[in-house]
């Protein structure tokens, strides 16, 4: 059986450094993640508001009401989004894909 040999870093000898499409990439996918989180974040503290007594209040419905908001900020990241995605590609390829890039 043969093993990869390992740096210190953790990774393969012989794994290159990723070609400059993989890192365009890996931006977007981190960006689109950020805004992800973010808008979970931003659902979670609009949830943790009380106007009154929870009627309905039980661990089932806030593990329902967790779930269906993951979903609704997957599925509103996944489209256009809110641009904060686009944001943090802007501000992050001139130091991640080289000092003269330009969308």
């Amino acid at each position: 059986m043969d093993l990869p040999s390992i740096s210190r870093s953790g990774l393969p000898l012989n794994a290159g450094a990723p070609d400059a499409t993989q890192r365009e990439q890996q931006l977007q996918e981190a960006a689109r993640a950020f805004e992800s989180i973010f808008l979970q974040q931003m659902m979670k503290a609009g949830r943790n508001t009380e106007l009154g007594d929870d009627l309905f209040g039980s661990s089932a419905v806030d593990t329902t009401r967790d779930l269906l908001d993951e979903a609704v900020t997957n599925s509103a990241t996944n489209g256009p989004g809110l641009g904060i995605a686009e944001a943090v590609y802007d501000q992050f390829a001139p130091h991640v894909l080289g000092r003269g890039y330009k969308r």
